[in-house]
């Protein structure tokens, strides 16, 4: 099993996930390219859809390799200053249920440095 990270950068710099229902992809055995993948609309209205929720079970290798993959981001969104990506991407990486203790501090650390760099010295208490 793969996982791939996609995101999307905007014109105004705000980074979004671009939504990819794997298992569909993988049953149909396409071999579909990353440029094909279609970006969400910028000012697009938000449709009421019913989305089916589906559980992956990944090892704790993965989930510490995609929890990686976000803190780097944010490390190199955040040695160009972009504070608010960077936070964003902190979180993500917070949010993914990986066993690395270490890595999850880093990321708490991290996040609350950036959130002191933007002023907001609150929001890293949670």
């Amino acid at each position: 099993l793969v996982c791939i990270l996609l995101l999307y950068r905007n014109r105004k710099g705000a980074v979004h996930p671009v939504r990819c229902k794997l298992p569909a992809i993988m049953a149909e055995g396409s071999s579909k390219a990353l440029d094909d993948v279609t970006p969400p609309a910028e000012e697009k209205e938000e449709e009421e859809e019913e989305e089916e929720i589906v559980t992956l079970d990944f090892d704790d290798d993965t989930l510490t390799a995609i929890v990686e993959v976000y803190k780097n981001e944010g490390n190199e969104v955040c040695l160009k200053g972009d504070f608010l990506n960077a936070s964003h991407f902190y979180t993500e990486g917070i949010k993914v249920k990986c066993g690395n203790k270490e890595l999850k501090a880093k990321l708490y650390n991290n996040r609350a440095t950036v959130h002191f760099k933007l002023g907001e010295n609150y929001e890293d208490i949670n």
